[in-house]
């Protein structure tokens, strides 16, 4: 079941006007997933402007995301864009010089325009939230940093204009000049949890004329090696001459560059010019794009975590395949040019936070650390501290 939130976009009539939008008010629905009813929110006031209570954030978790829901309550308020960061170690989160937060570079943002109500699922996985089970790790304290954009009228006067918001409830230089945020602290829940997903998910590549691995173990065809690993496997393709729709095919779980211990998936096709390039993915029926990470370069490549190839999209909703034309690509120093591509796929969609198959028992052992404490500033020090001053407990 999925709750529907009514929200009609308003114009103010004040000297101007803050976007572009018909003339007519416009009656939209936004429909929220439920929250599964397992673990007791913590709630906390969404304060604007530094002293105006706009709405609320509440936070709670299941056993595979931490769920972070913004509500207005103010009258004929209206959202903009949204930014949260969560974790147990306050030297992650991104900050200006004088150790204020920056949430234009938080890791989880939506642009949530006109809406009333948000909810950011954000997998437990992600915030190193789960033991080696995958279970969620119980009490682990959170620091969650939640910003707003609020188109509100703060001040009675009939002018909506944009306020800043930050939900918490522990206020830093709110009575101060400046710079000024609220943060709060949750404790993961553990609830009588359903275990994790599971879902057929490898990495794949494909199959090109060299291999990462220098070992013969990792090379069993004798593919000429680009030395970059000893034997972590994956292909790249080098170009010497102009090709049309060059098939190589795409292999996921190859262990060791061993095609035969891992399954094909599809194919990649790849078109050069002389200048310029199109890659094209493929996959077979059954199988779906989750990631997808192209490396187009004249120069040979020197990285092997897919991650810095340059050219990154996620699916969703999983791809039967996608296409990336134009990619400027010309040999300038006489050794062709090289592409790798590389994939995530699946057996259909595979949920955000689901285990892999492929590393349900390689898991990394997180050790359960006792639950982050602010540390007291000394006595002389000013009275209201910035983030940088904040910082959580080491384990012993």
């Amino acid at each position: 079941m999925k709750k529907q939130i009514t929200w009609v976009a308003l114009f103010a009539a004040c000297a101007f006007i803050i976007g572009a939008g018909t003339a007519n008010a416009q009656l939209l629905e936004l429909f929220i997933p439920d929250i599964p009813a397992v673990c007791e929110p913590v709630v906390w006031d969404l304060t604007a402007g530094q002293h105006n209570n706009a709405g609320t954030v509440e936070v709670t978790n299941d056993s595979t995301y931490l769920y972070v829901t913004y509500n207005l309550t103010w009258p004929d308020a209206t959202f903009g864009t949204l930014h949260v960061w969560a974790g147990n170690d306050l030297s992650s989160i991104p900050t200006n010089n004088q150790g204020i937060p920056v949430p234009g570079q938080f890791p989880y943002q939506h642009n949530a325009a006109g809406l009333t109500s948000y909810t950011f699922e954000i997998p437990l996985a992600s915030l190193n939230a789960v033991d080696v089970d995958g279970k969620p790790v119980c009490d682990l304290s959170l620091y969650v940093f939640t910003h707003a954009e609020v188109y509100m009228d703060s001040d009675g006067d009939g002018c909506k204009e944009w306020e800043t918001a930050w939900g918490g409830d522990q206020p830093v230089n709110v009575e101060e000049p400046g710079r000024w945020y609220f943060f709060g602290q949750y404790a993961i829940c553990c609830g009588d949890f359903p275990p994790p997903p599971v879902c057929w998910s490898e990495t794949a590549f494909a199959k090109g004329t060299h291999v990462f691995a220098s070992t013969a173990k990792a090379n069993p065809e004798g593919l000429p090696s680009l030395d970059l690993t000893r034997q972590r496997w994956g292909w790249a393709i080098n170009l010497t001459q102009q090709v049309t729709e060059e098939e190589y095919p795409i292999y996921a779980g190859a262990g060791l560059n061993d095609t035969t211990k891992g399954v094909e998936v599809g194919t990649l096709y790849v078109t050069w010019d002389g200048s310029s390039a199109t890659v094209r993915y493929a996959l077979l029926p059954d199988y779906k794009l989750q990631e997808v990470h192209l490396y187009a370069s004249d120069l040979k490549p020197t990285k092997i975590a897919p991650g810095r190839y340059g050219i990154t999209r996620y699916y969703d909703a999983g791809a039967s395949g996608d296409t990336f034309s134009g990619l400027t690509l010309t040999d300038t120093n006489g050794d062709g040019v090289w592409i790798i591509g590389h994939a995530v796929v699946s057996k259909g969609t595979c949920p955000e936070g689901a285990l892999n198959s492929s590393e349900i028992n390689m898991i990394p052992v997180r050790q359960t650390a006792p639950a982050p404490q602010l540390l007291q500033k000394p006595a002389t020090a000013p009275a209201t501290p910035v983030l940088n001053e904040l910082r959580a407990v080491p384990v012993r």
